[in-house]
């Protein structure tokens, strides 16, 4: 766990410090678009997704209950997600993940 909370950390130090985000932003066909979704059961409150996420869809928040802190709720805003894969990519408990968005896909 302490592995993949250094890993995380270091993702987010890059994306803060790092150039711009309009920069690292990839534009995306919408055939290849995905929406990343949350196992809620998974997440350990550490909210490195919300603080890491360069348009602010990610919102968390968590409370403390009997000594462990856990999401009381975890919501990832489709209409502001560019789907660049940063919330999934920090999340140490793989709490978050990119699904591709079957709705967008046209055959």
């Amino acid at each position: 766990m302490i592995k993949e909370f250094v890993s995380s950390l270091s993702v987010v130090l890059k994306y803060t410090f790092g150039r711009g985000a309009e920069q690292r932003l990839p534009a995306v066909a919408p055939e290849c678009r995905k929406t990343a979704v949350v196992n809620v059961e998974k997440c350990c409150a550490c909210g490195l997704c919300d603080r890491v996420c360069p348009v602010g869809a990610v919102n968390v928040r968590v409370e403390r209950n009997k000594g462990e802190w856990r999401p009381v709720s975890l919501k990832i805003d489709a209409d502001k997600c560019v789907a660049c894969g940063l919330c999934a990519d920090v999340c140490p408990c793989s709490a978050v993940v990119l699904e591709k968005d079957e709705a967008d896909v046209v055959v």
